[in-house]
């Protein structure tokens, strides 16, 4: 029986999970990365996507659950939320956009290129599928969400994804 390997790019994992941490730390928040993969991740209610442009281009999505995402507008408003509303949105879409700008940073030297950041796009739905075409690389790193009650096990994870073309 042969071994069986799944390579991934080193650097775009950690470019992905320094990034995130980053940016969660604007809500006062240190996620644990739990997880990574080559493809994306399950679905998840929201979905936060923001173009990568430049030499290499691609997108940085955040993928995060009803309750994954009212806590993260909690924490980064500080003020009680309840259901979803414009801030929540706002909240999730900054919180993303910070990512994006991380990665866009790390990535932008002669290897990646990344030039330019998107506006952030919301996709609000557990019912969506994300495709990848060939020629684009993967890296999804799950990440929990530990001040989350454990009454929500599921809802804590949340994930972080990155697809680039290839160079």
């Amino acid at each position: 029986m042969s071994e069986l390997s799944i390579e991934v790019d080193p650097h775009l994992l950690d470019a992905v999970v320094r990034s995130t941490k980053a940016g969660f730390q604007m809500a006062g928040l240190d996620p644990r990365p739990v997880g990574w993969s080559t493809v994306g991740p399950r679905g998840q209610e929201i979905a936060v996507v923001v173009g990568l442009v430049g030499r290499r281009n691609g997108t940085v999505t955040l993928h995060l659950s009803r309750e994954g995402v009212l806590f993260l507008a909690r924490q980064f408003l500080g003020a009680e939320v309840e259901g979803y509303s414009a801030d929540v949105f706002d909240a999730a879409a900054e919180i993303t956009n910070i990512v994006a700008g991380r990665i866009k940073g790390e990535l932008s030297g002669e290897r990646y290129g990344i030039t330019h950041i998107s506006c952030p796009s919301m996709i609000v739905g557990a019912d969506y599928q994300v495709y990848s075409f060939r020629g684009f690389q993967t890296v999804s790193v799950e990440f929990e969400l530990e001040g989350l009650p454990i009454v929500f096990a599921k809802e804590r994870l949340f994930s972080t994804t990155v697809r680039l073309s290839k160079a």
